[in-house]
């Protein structure tokens, strides 16, 4: 995943390599207290549309994606995902 930021319109990107040679863009912004993207490029006929939530807690950053079909609640893509990032002090050398 790689995030970038596009000043023209104060939106965050979040562009996703895929093993099988798929790339997904999700774009988004600060929502509360969350950071939330929505895939991006999807048909609009699409009955299901995906968006990626992260929560930050002090260091830690929570990540989620989850799902709506035909436009009905969001619900995590697979309950047993849900990835941590933790920021680490630098050792001492």
């Amino acid at each position: 995943m790689i995030y970038s930021y596009r000043r023209g319109d104060s939106t965050y990107v979040v562009t996703v390599f895929l093993a099988g040679g798929q790339i997904w863009e999700y774009a988004g912004r600060p929502e509360g207290g969350l950071w939330t993207f929505y895939r991006q490029r999807t048909r609009p006929d699409a009955p299901q549309q995906y968006r990626q939530v992260i929560r930050v807690v002090g260091d830690t950053l929570h990540f989620v994606e989850e799902a709506s079909v035909n436009r009905g609640p969001w619900q995590l893509t697979d309950p047993s995902e849900d990835y941590k990032y933790v920021r680490t002090r630098r050792l001492p050398e």
